[in-house]
C-alpha cells in the first residue's frame, strides 16, 4: 500500500505522516532536555508498567492509529488504574478524518515522537491526560526502559523526604570568534552574570559560576527567566517563560553574543526599493567562500522599502553585500553586489563591541533574463521524459535560478539570468532508482543544443 502524507499536526517539532498499518517511521524526534525533575513537571501520573499488546485503533473514515495496553506494577506518582491504553500524543482534526475518506484502505496516523514500545518490556512511563481524557507518552516525556531509569527512581523515590519547592538550573554561554578559523565561532561559559527569575509575587536573582552556571530554588509557580545584560549584547533563548511544580525543575540555557547592528536601504539606480533581496556581512580578512563556514556573516533580508537590519554582528571587520550568500533568485535578480568606497572597491566596516552603525545604501541592477534550451536522454540515446531539469549558480549556496521538465521528447527550455556560471542538473527515475547528471557552462545569453545524458 502507498505511504500517503495529509496535514496532521505535528507533536514537539515533529512531523507526522499517514501511512499504512505495517509501515515504519524513521526517528527525527527533536527534544528538549528533560532529566527526572522536569518530566516530572509536565507529567500527571508515573508508573511502572509492562507492555501487553499493540493494535491499530479506527479514529474516523480511513484513519487510525496505534493503542497500546500496559499493566501497571507500580505507580511512583498520582493515581492510574493496573490497566492502561496509551494512545499517540497527537491530535487528529475532523476535516483530517473527512479528507482520509477519499484514501482506500487503512491509513494509520504516526509521529516521529511516538514511543517505540516493545511488547513484554518494562518502562518508567511518564503519562499526561490529553484534552478527551485518555493517556499518553511519547519521546519527549522522559519515558524509558526500567533497566534505564535508574535515575528516575532515585529521584522519585526522594521526594518523600524533599522539600516541596522548584528548581531552576541552567548555564549562560558566550559566543567569541573561533581563533583558529576567523569565518567561525565557538562557545565559552559566561561567568558572574546575573540571571532574574520573576514570578507574580517575588523575584530572584542569581549569578553564574565559573562554569557559567546556575541553581536557584524557587516556590512552585509560573516565572520568566533571563539574563541581566546591556544592550550591547544580545541574549539568545532570552526571556524564557517556565512553569514548575512542587519538587520539579526546568532547565534553561542562554547565550550571549555581541549586539552589533547594520542598518541601511538596497535600492535600484532610480532609487527604488529591491524587495526580497539577501544582505550579508562577510568578514574581510579572508577570503569569501559562498559553500564554507559562515558563522560570523549574518545574513539579513530587505523588506518593502528596500530596508534591512542585520543584528548580533560580532565585532570585526566586514564586506556588506547584496545576495552574497544565496545567489540571485527568481524573486531577488541581482548578482552579488557590494558596498562600494567612493573609489568603486569595496568598502570595509569596521563594527565595535555591540555597535550600531546606520545609513548605508547598496545600489543593485537587476540581472537579464535569457534562456537555456536542450534534451535530456539516457545512456542509450532514449529520450528521458518529465525529467527534472534545475540550473543554479555556481557562486551560490545552491539557490535554483530555473526549473522545468523536460517534455515527451526529452526536450526543455529553461530561464536564467546571464552574465553567471551555472550548474545545470538534469534527474529522472530508472530501473535502478534515481539518476541525475549535470554539467556546468558559462552564460552570457541564449544557448541551445545543450545535451545531458542520464548514466544507469
Amino acid at each position: 500500500m502507498t505511504t500517503v502524507r495529509l496535514p496532521l499536526v505535528a507533536a514537539f517539532l515533529a512531523a507526522l505522516v499517514l501511512a499504512p498499518p505495517t509501515a515504519g517511521v524513521t526517528s527525527a524526534c527533536t527534544c528538549m532536555e528533560n532529566p527526572p525533575c522536569a518530566a516530572l513537571a509536565t507529567s500527571d501520573v508515573v508508573v511502572v508498567g509492562t507492555v501487553l499488546e499493540s493494535k491499530r485503533e479506527p479514529v474516523g473514515g480511513s484513519l487510525g492509529w496505534t493503542v497500546h495496553t500496559v499493566s501497571v506494577s507500580r505507580t511512583l506518582r498520582g493515581s492510574a488504574d493496573p490497566m492502561l491504553t496509551l494512545v499517540p500524543d497527537v491530535r487528529i482534526t475532523a476535516a483530517e478524518v473527512e479528507a482520509s475518506k477519499a484514501h482506500p484502505g487503512e491509513l494509520t496516523s504516526m509521529s516521529t515522537c511516538d514511543y517505540p514500545f516493545e511488547i513484554g518490556e518494562q518502562y518508567v512511563i511518564y503519562l499526561r491526560r490529553t484534552p478527551s481524557g485518555r493517556w499518553t507518552t511519547s519521546l519527549c516525556a522522559g519515558t524509558k526502559p526500567l533497566t534505564e531509569a535508574a535515575a528516575d527512581l532515585d529521584y522519585i523515590g526522594g521526594l518523600v523526604t524533599a522539600t516541596p519547592d522548584a528548581r531552576v538550573y541552567g548555564s549562560v554561554s558566550r559566543m567569541v570568534r573561533d581563533t583558529s578559523d576567523p569565518t567561525g565561532t565557538g562557545t565559552r561559559p559566561a561567568p558572574g552574570v546575573s540571571i532574574q527569575v520573576t514570578g507574580a509575587a517575588a523575584r530572584f536573582t542569581v549569578t553564574s559560576d565559573a562554569k557559567g552556571e546556575f541553581d536557584l530554588r524557587v516556590p512552585p509557580g509560573e516565572y520568566s527567566v533571563a539574563p541581566v545584560v546591556p544592550s550591547t549584547v544580545r541574549a539568545y533563548g532570552a526571556p524564557n517563560r517556565i512553569s514548575v511544580r512542587a519538587y520539579s525543575c526546568a532547565p534553561v540555557r542562554f547565550s550571549l553574543t555581541p549586539n552589533g547592528r547594520v542598518e541601511g536601504r538596497v535600492v535600484h539606480s532610480d532609487g527604488t526599493a529591491a524587495v526580497d533581496a539577501s544582505v550579508d556581512l562577510i568578514p574581510a580578512d579572508v577570503p569569501f567562500d559562498p559553500q564554507g563556514r559562515l558563522d560570523v556573516a549574518p545574513l539579513g533580508g530587505v523588506d518593502r522599502e528596500g530596508r534591512f537590519a542585520i543584528d548580533a554582528v560580532m565585532p570585526g571587520r566586514y564586506l556588506l553585500a547584496v545576495n552574497a550568500r544565496l545567489g540571485p533568485r527568481p524573486t531577488s535578480p541581482y548578482a552579488r553586489s557590494y558596498l562600494l568606497s567612493r573609489a568603486g572597491q569595496p568598502r570595509v566596516l569596521t563594527i565595535g563591541e555591540g555597535e550600531r552603525v546606520t545609513g548605508f545604501t547598496v545600489v543593485v541592477t537587476p540581472l537579464t533574463q535569457t534562456t537555456l534550451t536542450g534534451h535530456v536522454a539516457f545512456a542509450d540515446g532514449r529520450p528521458a521524459p518529465d525529467a527534472e531539469v534545475t540550473a543554479m549558480p555556481t557562486d551560490s549556496r545552491g539557490s535554483v535560478v530555473g526549473a522545468t521538465k523536460t517534455n515527451a521528447t526529452g526536450d526543455f527550455e529553461l530561464r536564467v539570468f546571464a552574465g553567471l556560471s551555472y550548474v545545470v542538473r538534469a534527474g529522472a527515475t530508472t530501473p535502478a532508482g534515481y539518476r541525475r547528471t549535470e554539467i556546468t557552462i558559462a552564460v552570457d545569453g541564449p544557448r541551445d543544443g545543450l545535451d545531458l545524458r542520464i548514466q544507469p
